[in-house]
Parts: C-alpha cells; structure tokens; sequence
C-alpha cells in the first residue's frame, strides 16, 4: 500500500468518520443519516422525504464510504454513552452478505437486492426518465419510444445471457472470501449493439475472465471448477441478486446511445432535439432514483423504525 492508498484509507476509518459525525450531530436536531457511498443520498433522500412525516426533519449526513465503516461506526455510536441514543438511519447494501439480514437491526436499511442499483433497474423507470428528458411530444417520439423499449429489453436480456459466468464468478469470489476487482461497468466485460440488441463478451475463455477480474492464479482452478458445479447462485434472481452496478452501466450505456439518436434525429427518432439531461453524468442514478416508486421493503422499514 503506497501512501496516497494509506492517507485514503485513515480518511475511511470508522473513527474518522466517528469524530466527524461527532461534530455534525452537535449541530444537527433531526434523524441523522449513515449511508454507504457518494450516490446514495441522491436515490435516498428522496424517498425518505416521501416516507417521514412532514413533522419529521431529516439532519445531518456521512457518508462512511463502505459498508463494512457504515456497520462500525454505528457499533461506536451505540458504544458510546453519550451518543447510544441518538436517532440514526444507516443504510447499507445487502450484496452477498450473510449479515446484516433486512429486519434484523432496525435502524439498518438492508437493500432487498443485491444493491440500491438493482432497484432501479425497471423499463418503467427507464421510460419516466426518456419522457422527462428526451423531448417526447409527438405521435412520432411515442412510436419511437416502444422501439426503444423493444431494443432496451432485447439487449439487456442478451446482456444477462453473456454475463452470467461472469456474475457467477463475482458470486464465488465474494461468498468464499477470494480477493477479486470486479469494477463498475460490465462494458469492461462485454459489448453491446443496441442496434441489434446483441451482446458480446470482450474475453475468450474462463480463464481471461478470471484474470481480468484480477483474481490470483492460484485461485483460478477451485473458481473455476465451481462456476460448473456452484447451485445456490443459480437460485438468484438475476435482476434483483446480480452485481447491480453492472446493471446499471447497461442502463447508462442504453441512455447514451438513445441520447445520441435524439441529437441527430435519426432511428428510432424521426426528429433531431437536444435533451435537458446527460445520461453520462454521475447524477443520472439520481435521476433515475425520482423517477421510481419508494421500495415497498424501505416503506415497511421506516413504518417499522421506532
């Protein structure tokens, strides 16, 4: 670890973040937030707004940047007496984690998914965000709007088909303690033509896949052996239980290309219009996340929160 990694990590210490919060709470009068990383509030804040009653003031937030810091500090929070009783809302992702399970603390949002992504991964919420953004206002742009319903569902099924090995082997790596850098984007894995709705792995075999994600060598023959005889990933809801950030590079990618065919004015537009949104900037999961209904598990979570 060079010194610019350790400066990172000292700064994303729980007890870093735990002075800081001691700073903020001293100010702050309403429910304190805990969130994972950077783009949670843009999805949660919303829904939060929805959910809390109107008396209800949402006060300071951290963000502890991982989930393994969101669980640690809340254990110095409680472990401290003069803070144990403060009112907080942490919110994690559940990944593949055994622990936290959804109910099992209850100042703890525990994702129903795998990540807060994969609640957004919806044609209907897709759709919301075109109507908003991409200048909809004809017979024409609603006709283009089921053809580009019909190529989204065709690449994004094709996707899932082309990256189920790779899935799967995030899905090892992470239940068995294997070190892997599965990224953000499965664009790093795969290409798509929306075009034709085609997906197409940028590997030849297991084993370039497995080195791409960065995986020792020395683990390349159990990950490998598994990926054919492992049943409980394919237990998992593809949609919901897979890696959501790759899901959510699929969406992004899809918006872009759309994006540019709004510009230009051509199939499946039949007119050129500039949009009020870039599908390519970080807000978009934002975006997106106002364009969703509240998750029925976050509304029986917070009717349940004391």
């Amino acid at each position: 670890m060079d010194r610019v990694d350790q400066l990172r990590a000292a700064r994303s210490s729980p007890h870093v973040s735990f002075t800081e919060y001691l700073k903020l709470r001293a100010k702050s009068t309403g429910i304190f937030l805990i969130f994972e990383g950077k783009q949670c509030p843009t999805v949660y804040v919303g829904w939060l707004r929805q959910l809390l009653k109107k008396c209800t003031e949402l006060g300071a937030q951290i963000i502890a940047r991982g989930k393994k810091n969101v669980l640690s500090l809340r254990e110095l929070i409680l472990k401290n007496p003069e803070t144990a009783k403060d009112n907080n809302l942490y919110f994690v992702d559940r990944d593949y984690d055994v622990e936290p399970k959804s109910g099992s603390l209850p100042d703890v949002y525990v994702t129903r998914g795998y990540a807060i992504e994969n609640e957004l991964i919806d044609w209907n919420i897709i759709e919301n965000f075109i109507r908003a953004y991409f200048d909809i206002a004809d017979y024409y742009d609603n006709e283009a709007l089921e053809i580009a319903k019909k190529g989204f569902l065709a690449g994004f099924n094709d996707y899932i088909k082309e990256t189920q090995e790779l899935h799967h082997a995030v899905y090892l790596c992470r239940i068995k303690g294997v070190e892997c850098y599965p990224g953000e984007s499965a664009l790093s894995y795969i290409q798509i033509n929306w075009d034709t709705g085609v997906a197409e792995r940028l590997y030849t075999n297991t084993g370039e896949l497995l080195a791409k994600l960065k995986i020792d060598a020395s683990e390349h023959e159990n990950i490998a052996k598994a990926l054919t005889s492992s049943h409980s990933f394919m237990e998992l809801d593809p949609v919901t239980d897979w890696r959501g950030k790759y899901h959510f590079s699929i969406i992004r990618s899809f918006l872009t290309y759309l994006k540019d065919k709004r510009i230009d004015g051509i199939h499946p537009f039949k007119r050129a219009s500039k949009l009020n949104a870039d599908p390519s900037h970080p807000a978009l999961i934002g975006l997106l996340g106002s364009m969703s209904p509240c998750p029925t598990c976050l509304t029986s979570f917070i009717k349940n929160w004391p």
